[in-house]
């Protein structure tokens, strides 16, 4: 036996949002990982290191939200760029049905945050290593 899950509109939005700024936050990260890997630096190693550890955590949260959108009942349709606007087109399927909605961010704000996200996650990396390196120099 199944219980309707009860969820208004603004969260179903508020999740594909989600979704669609940590999707491509992933691509980001990605072509990053792709570049990184094309060059013949001297550091490319670590710097493809550094860059796969952020893709992995980038990756299991794609996974969690997409568990909580399948929970939710939620589907993106599409996506289609329109006069600097990404419009995501969403299904949400509930007892009376399967309903279509959709969302809009701004592609500003959209690059805005995976900025913000991407240096979230490089602080928080740094913040990692600092403490290795702390740890690593107590040790006899």
């Amino acid at each position: 036996m199944t219980t309707e899950i009860s969820v208004n509109s603004e969260e179903n939005s508020a999740l594909v949002h989600e979704f669609v700024i940590t999707d491509n936050l992933r691509k980001v990260v990605t072509r990053s990982l792709d570049e990184i890997s094309a060059s013949k630096t001297l550091l490319q190693r670590l710097y493809a290191a550094a860059t796969y550890v952020i893709l992995s955590e980038v990756c299991a949260d794609i996974y969690a939200l997409r568990r909580e959108m399948s929970r939710r009942k939620l589907r993106i349709v599409s996506e289609e760029a329109a006069q600097g606007t990404l419009i995501v087109r969403y299904t949400v399927r509930n007892s009376a049905g399967i309903d279509e909605e959709k969302t809009e961010l701004q592609r500003e704000e959209l690059r805005r945050e995976i900025g913000l996200r991407l240096a979230r996650r490089m602080k928080a990396m740094e913040m990692r290593v600092s403490k290795a390196e702390k740890e690593n120099a107590t040790q006899p």
